[in-house]
């Protein structure tokens, strides 16, 4: 964790310099120059951004782990996706360019008529630039963040909040030291005349980003929401203009509330239809085609479909709203040295593109281990030779065994395997088709190593509450490690020793350590043969009837039914995490009363 704080901590700092907070950039600079001559106040807006900073990013990271809670794989960046977001963040970079000219000026009226202090003035202006920061900042990804985030997005909510903190403290580190200490201020130059020079020049900047933003508008809901945002830009600037109005007759004392109630009505005129009109468009080019490099969009099925002939595959996880994306894709993945190498090695260039939400792709990306874009990714063709236990030689297949009864048990074995559908499926290619963002190819993997597990463990474990922990363990640390398997390798050996190290966690927790060995027969077919035990069965049951009401329906769900924790909450109208909670209680309670009936 403290190494995922650190990261997250230099990612944030790393932040600062990446083109997605150019600009912004303009208002921290100027805020750090409107101050450099007096302390008490530098400090106050550097506290301010601070603040603004760590209140945005702690709100955005409970919004994300919140949907991922209810079930839906997203990551960094994720309301970018949404062009409702983006149109309401365009504006709001447009009024900000507007202020930068002059057109209005942003708490001055309510400092003249004494709503607040000229002070108390800045600081709500600094906070709100630092908010501005962190989602204009969304759209990237920094060096050692990636890694951040996406360790972060697999742990418990505290562990999760706390590494955005500590990202969120990196970010706001360089503008907040500077404000802190005098002596860094002194670098900067004295404020002047040339301040409000640099003031409208640093509004272009910000007229480029609104420019970009109209763009990706475009590339996610097409001409008619273009239309309808470049009418809402024109009026918006119009409501600026009236504003600003208003705020020079309110300095002078002239009546001005009635171009306020015009500026408010035309504001609400523009946010109130918004919603209707942007919307996203069916499809859409993808943001990764370019003329330079034939490309493929990406799917899943495409996927597994061209891996399964042997077809290498190079997969840039990309979006429109991905500052970095597009400058790598026209820096470094356009290039010809780029496809030369790709049509030398034979290899397929896909796109997977998150301009849109897609959940296919946000899958895919946690799959990897990735918590945001840029991504890249190179995808091995299969190799027949190394698709695991239900293919080539492994432990069941003695064919040249010199011992004949191991070789009769291993033809029964076969035979076993011929009828057990589950058994036929190659474990390392529904690995592969999941690794590449397949659901369902995820989901009957997960269901047919459990035979397997169950076996292992049993072997070792005679606590069948404890044996259920043990296999929900397993699956979440396959879960949570799938992108590490590399399907050039063997699956069962990565599996037996995701299972060992799970059950020696769970013996020792038990307070029963004891040494554990793999058995030579660890094989599918062999697990699908081990006969349930009559007598556990109906300890289990016993144990089951002890528990509450809603603990035993989860059990029952999850466990005997072998439903989703997904499926069971909709079952149950409860949310996923409720659902883990109950199990989590319900298990617990039946490893007291199997250790009661073991005492007894």
């Amino acid at each position: 964790m403290l190494t995922a704080m650190l990261a997250a901590f230099i990612g944030g700092i790393i932040l600062n310099f990446m083109p997605c907070v150019f600009p912004v950039i303009s208002l921290k600079a100027l805020g750090l120059l409107r101050h450099a001559d007096n302390a008490a106040s530098a400090r106050r807006e550097g506290l301010a951004f601070l603040l603004g900073v760590v209140i945005t990013m702690m709100a955005l990271a409970g919004i994300l782990l919140a949907v991922r809670a209810g079930g839906t794989a997203v990551g960094w960046g994720f309301q970018l996706q949404s062009p409702l977001v983006i149109a309401l963040l365009s504006l709001t970079i447009l009024g900000a360019a507007l202020n930068l000219l002059g057109v209005f000026e942003v708490g001055l009226t309510a400092q003249r008529v004494g709503g607040l202090d000229i002070g108390r003035g800045a600081f709500i202006r600094s906070a709100l630039t630092g908010a501005l920061a962190i989602v204009v900042a969304t759209p990237c990804a920094a060096p050692f963040m990636a890694s951040a985030i996406g360790y972060a997005l697999v742990q418990p909510p505290a562990v999760s909040l706390t590494i955005f903190l500590a990202l969120a403290f990196g970010f706001a580190a360089p503008f907040t030291l500077v404000s802190l200490f005098p002596a860094l201020a002194r670098i900067l130059p004295r404020p002047g005349p040339w301040m409000d020079i640099l003031k409208r020049a640093l509004a272009f900047p910000m007229f480029g980003a609104w420019a970009w933003l109209v763009w990706v508008l475009a590339q996610q809901a097409g001409s008619a929401a273009l239309a309808a945002l470049l009418a809402a830009s024109v009026v918006l600037s119009f409501a600026a203009w009236l504003y600003g109005i208003a705020q020079r007759r309110a300095f002078q004392g002239k009546g001005h509330r009635a171009l306020f109630a015009v500026t408010a009505a035309l504001v609400v005129a523009v946010l109130a239809p918004l919603p209707g009109l942007v919307k996203p468009a069916a499809s859409l080019p993808a943001a990764g085609q370019t003329a330079e490099v034939s490309s493929q969009r990406w799917t899943p099925q495409t996927v597994a479909a061209q891996r399964g002939h042997g077809k290498a595959i190079f997969v840039n996880f990309t979006a429109s709203w991905c500052i970095t994306c597009q400058v790598n894709e026209k820096t470094s993945l356009s290039t010809q040295a780029v496809k030369e190498a790709l049509v030398k090695t034979d290899t397929l260039y896909m796109v997977a593109d998150s301009t849109k939400f897609n959940p296919d792709v946000d899958d895919a990306l946690n799959q990897f281990g990735q918590g945001g874009l840029p991504a890249v990714r190179g995808l091995p063709g299969r190799r027949r030779a190394a698709e695991g236990p239900a293919a080539g030689a492994d432990a069941g297949d003695c064919g040249q065994c010199p011992d004949p009864g191991r070789r009769q048990k291993s033809v029964i074995t076969r035979r076993t395997m011929q009828t057990n559908d589950s058994a036929r499926e190659s474990w390392p290619a529904l690995m592969e088709q999941a690794q590449a963002g397949d659901r369902l190819a995820y989901t009957r993997l997960l269901k047919a190593l459990v035979p397997t597990i169950r076996s292992q463990v049993r072997k070792r474990i005679a606590d069948e509450a404890l044996v259920e922990d043990v296999i929900q363990d397993v699956l979440l640390s396959v879960h949570r490690v799938r992108h590490t398997y590399d399907p050039a390798f063997p699956f069962l050996p990565w599996l037996l020793a995701i299972i060992s190290a799970r059950a020696v966690d769970a013996l020792r927790r038990s307070g029963r350590y004891q040494h554990w060995e793999v058995s030579d027969e660890a094989l599918p077919e062999a697990a699908a043969a081990d006969p349930p035990r009559q007598e556990s069965r109906e300890e289990l049951a016993g144990y089951l009837q002890q528990l509450p009401l809603r603990q035993r329906e989860i059990v029952e769900h999850v466990h005997l039914r072998e439903m989703s924790l997904a499926e069971a909450a909709t079952h149950n109208n409860l949310s996923v995490a409720a659902v883990k909670s109950l199990l989590h209680r319900a298990l617990k309670n039946l490893r007291r009363f199997g250790a009661h009936h073991d005492r007894s």
